[in-house]
């Protein structure tokens, strides 16, 4: 019924949550599971970072159609090993233009030699319309 005891309330009992998923996973039997990254996931993480005050994390909320139950460890629990873990890997932008970097990997290899020979002597103001004229985007 509680956010905080006997001070703040759910909007519905039971708790307030999204029906969209942040991400699914299937679960079987014992054994470590990942949740792959999704657009929402990252948007929740931004708004805890944003509003500490309102996370109250992420609800696992299981198909009840099916008359078995699962069990998750706690952050408290004895054996490290079995406590969950949020694990966020990212990678920083180029703090810099490189000259010949074509792909934006903050290195001139072969892999901008390739892009450069594929596009070469191509004119963007004959052919403003080739893929190689076209704004990059960072992926």
């Amino acid at each position: 019924m509680h956010t905080r005891f006997n001070t703040e309330r759910w909007a519905r009992a039971g708790g307030d949550f999204s029906a969209d998923a942040s991400a699914v996973t299937g679960v079987g039997g014992t054994g470590k599971y990942t949740w792959q990254t999704s657009p929402r996931m990252l948007e929740d993480l931004q708004d805890w970072l944003t509003n500490p005050d309102e996370n109250f994390g992420w609800l696992l909320l299981g198909n009840e159609a099916f008359t078995s139950a699962k069990r998750f460890d706690s952050r408290e629990h004895p054996n490290q090993n079995n406590r969950p873990l949020l694990e966020i890997a990212y990678e920083l932008p180029c703090p810099f233009n490189l000259l010949g970097d074509l792909n934006g990997d903050c290195k001139v290899d072969w892999q901008d030699f390739l892009l450069m020979s594929e596009n070469w002597l191509v004119d963007c103001r004959e052919f403003p319309l080739s893929e190689a004229c076209q704004p990059k985007t960072a992926e």
